[in-house]
């Protein structure tokens, strides 16, 4: 469903002499095949983008001289090229960290320590999890960088990326202190690059999980992934719009393509011009627009004018961050204490007969 809105989008975009030259990916569907050349794509990349990236010819080429001018040529905008170039979201990317700490969580039982991977202070726990993956979110969007001339300027803001996240890691494990923070930077948040005690906390890891998590940290600080990352691009307002949508339409009911495209017109024009705009829509209808509604609707603009600028404060991002984490330290709690308390399917033992057995009494005989 996806591919085939992306096609449309895409390909009706010329028609108002339009063309959109980056797509922000999410990483969760192949959108981006589908309309990465819809343009009109230079030879050169017709030519390698059909190939695999772990073959020869595609490894040699990207190694060579070519490789560099044609990229520079596309970065300044100066090749004959309209493709469309391939972003993703930090905000999914950061999610991906999440995801593959807790598939490693899930599948692997012991450690060579001989203890398992789940338990309280140096083991991975959600609250370690949550906070590396912040750690992970803060590093990209501290190196974010738009409008890189050249790949020199670019490669140079990749491994700077590439540094600080590897710091995250390094910084959250009970390693000898010079080891430690070997990538925290001199100017930064890091107390011991500040001359302060920097002493270990009920999240930082056991050095066993050094070499479990490096090979993931590996793959999702890739230069490839982080080039795409570097201009700092979020679907937030595409997830705001939709997030108007399911309101006025629940995705939990089922409803007819009338009332999903009114959904879908209504939470357009709110999220463009504000709930206000909705005046000129009773109107053309032929309704007149009473006081209390005029009046409705400015207060809803207004209130959301107000959240918007409460939620970019700093004090609110730090009190919502205290109560999520807040929040997760009462669930480990409760799960450590309880155990698992739900399962589907979880807690029957009971086979397919699952009432109780009754003795059979035998008949005397008389």
């Amino acid at each position: 469903m996806e591919m085939e809105c992306a096609k449309r989008l895409w390909g009706r975009s010329e028609q108002y002499g339009l063309m959109y030259k980056w797509m922000i990916s999410d990483g969760d569907s192949k959108s981006y095949s589908s309309i990465w050349n819809i343009y009109g794509a230079c030879d050169t990349y017709n030519c390698f983008e059909k190939m695999e990236p772990t073959s020869k010819e595609y490894i040699s080429w990207t190694a060579s001289s070519d490789h560099k001018e044609w990229e520079e040529g596309h970065l300044q905008g100066t090749a004959d090229c309209n493709r469309v170039i391939k972003l993703d979201c930090i905000g999914h990317v950061q999610k991906r960290l999440g995801k593959a700490l807790y598939d490693f969580q899930k599948s692997t039982t012991k450690l060579e320590d001989g203890k398992p991977v789940k338990g309280r202070n140096g083991r991975l726990t959600k609250t370690a999890i949550q906070k590396l993956k912040k750690y992970y979110g803060k590093a990209v969007r501290n190196n974010v960088n738009r409008g890189i001339p050249t790949t020199e300027e670019r490669d140079r803001a990749v491994a700077n990326m590439r540094t600080e996240i590897k710091a995250g890691l390094y910084h959250c494990l009970k390693l000898p202190l010079k080891e430690r923070h070997q990538y925290c930077p001199s100017n930064s948040w890091c107390k011991y690059e500040k001359g302060l005690p920097c002493p270990d906390k009920p999240h930082h890891l056991d050095p066993v999980f050094k070499k479990c998590l490096e090979p993931i940290y590996d793959r999702l600080s890739d230069p490839t992934l982080l080039a795409r990352c570097l201009p700092g691009y979020t679907q937030n307002s595409n997830e705001s719009i939709n997030a108007l949508v399911w309101n006025k339409c629940p995705k939990s009911k089922w409803h007819g393509r009338k009332r999903v495209l009114m959904a879908t017109c209504s939470a357009s024009l709110h999220f463009s011009s504000g709930a206000s705009v909705k005046n000129q829509v009773i109107l053309k209808a032929g309704l007149n627009v009473g006081d209390h509604t005029r009046k409705e609707f400015k207060r809803r603009d207004s209130k959301r004018v107000k959240q918007a600028e409460a939620r970019v404060d700093k004090q609110y991002k730090n009190y919502r961050m205290m109560r999520r984490q807040a929040k997760q330290r009462d669930e480990e709690l409760r799960s450590n204490r309880e155990g698992v308390t739900y399962e589907a399917g979880g807690f029957n033992d009971l086979g397919l007969n699952s009432g109780p057995s009754r003795k059979r009494k035998k008949n005397e005989q008389t």
